[in-house]
């Protein structure tokens, strides 16, 4: 950022560095995720990413619109709470 707030136009008409600065937020993602940087793949979306680890975590599905529909964290925590109140409590789909 140093570099890029030093001298913007030479820094940013490198087209390498949009594909550096992509890696850079994959890392910070994917450690939010707790996913190993080796797993990185730029060209995923920052929804797929999150949809993997929601299954990965909770064992159940999340959508696009659930996801939307949450609006905030306090509101993904509560799709959680629900998703996983329906596989564990009501006999619901729990991804295996």
């Amino acid at each position: 950022m140093q570099r890029i707030h030093a001298s913007p136009s030479t820094v940013l008409s490198n087209p390498q560095n949009a594909r550096i600065l992509a890696e850079e937020i994959a890392k910070k993602a994917f450690s939010m995720l707790l996913k190993p940087e080796e797993e990185i793949d730029i060209k995923m979306s920052l929804l797929a990413g999150l949809r993997q680890w929601w299954r990965d975590v909770f064992r159940t599905e999340v959508n696009v619109l659930q996801v939307a529909n949450a609006k905030t964290f306090e509101g993904l925590g509560e799709g959680a709470v629900g998703a996983l109140r329906k596989g564990l409590v009501e006999g619901g789909e729990v991804v295996e």
